[in-house]
């Protein structure tokens, strides 16, 4: 049997802050609850990379970026599914690091931090709708 055709689109809308600790993003979904089932987000978080698809039935929304801003603890990660969001919440590596955007200025002179040889291991985190 082939597998149905999921079509993949970007979360209606998007925003961050930086909770100190914690780099909190919130990912716009109307009626996100209701709508996603069980284990429907999945977010493979690497130390300076994150992925987040919630499956709507034929539908993905997914949000990727390469690149973080800076380093998160990716074993740190929490997944929340609200009413009309996913949020997810990530531990800074370094704590005074202002989070001013989700990714990392490309074109910022001076050195880039290297990232840690564990870079590519990916933790997977899912996280529910409500309860049916």
């Amino acid at each position: 049997a082939r597998a149905a055709h999921v079509e993949t689109v970007p979360f209606p809308t998007f925003a961050l802050s930086d909770e100190g600790k914690r780099v909190v993003l919130y990912f716009g979904l109307p009626g996100a609850s209701e709508m996603l089932g069980e284990n429907a987000v999945v977010a493979t978080v690497r130390v300076q990379a994150l992925e987040v698809v919630a499956r709507v039935g034929a539908t993905a929304y997914r949000f990727h970026e390469s690149i973080l801003f800076e380093h998160v603890d990716p074993a740190k990660t929490k997944v929340r599914v609200k009413k009309d969001r996913v949020v997810v919440s990530m531990l800074k590596v370094y704590e005074k690091a202002y989070w001013e955007a989700v990714h990392v200025n490309r074109r910022a002179v001076g050195p880039v931090r290297k990232s840690p040889p564990d870079h590519g291991r990916p933790t997977v985190i899912t996280a529910s709708g409500a309860k049916k």
